[in-house]
């Protein structure tokens, strides 16, 4: 749900900035993006009301914060865009290439950024948990034969699980 909600948001934004030809709006959705994110990983995690609520303010009060002086920053610059993004568009077009097209991968890959960026609140919201046992329940059978292939046959390892809510392993 996160990265759909992240890279919905990034479509919109581009869109806008395509009409605008004002790219530094990628700044500004990133940055509003993880208190959308939060509320998303709060909303189906386990963690309870008190702790999430403190995962929930701080990363608003945070994003919120910066999301408004990125917003007032991009404003006060229009129609001028940054000079990051107007260095790639003139890249971009000297090279022959789709520059709306570019920027719409490059807002893509911000949406990622942003789901990499909030993955400590996504485990601090008991959300992750079910994902990250799964993924390492069909991953320890990989591991595993890895671990065999590379240790000396005498020696089988042996699997413990440690702290069973986030399913992480430990070979010894």
């Amino acid at each position: 749900a996160g990265f759909a909600f992240a890279a919905i948001l990034m479509l919109g934004v581009w869109v806008v900035a395509v009409r605008v030809s004002n790219a530094g709006l990628v700044d500004v959705a990133w940055s509003a993006s993880f208190t959308g994110l939060v509320a998303i990983y709060v909303a189906g995690g386990s963690a309870g009301w008190p702790p999430n609520g403190v995962i929930v303010a701080i990363t608003a009060i945070w994003s919120l914060r910066l999301t408004a002086h990125l917003w007032r920053r991009v404003v006060g610059e229009h129609p001028r865009e940054d000079t990051r993004y107007a260095e790639l568009r003139r890249s971009w077009a000297a090279q022959g290439l789709d520059v709306n097209r570019r920027f719409f991968w490059f807002f893509q890959v911000q949406a990622a950024a942003a789901i990499l960026f909030s993955t400590p609140m996504l485990v601090a919201a008991g959300a992750a948990s079910a994902v990250v046992f799964h993924v390492l329940t069909i991953s320890r059978t990989r591991l595993k034969n890895v671990y065999d292939a590379t240790r000396p046959m005498t020696r089988k390892p042996t699997i413990h699980r440690i702290n069973n809510r986030l399913g992480v392993l430990v070979l010894r």
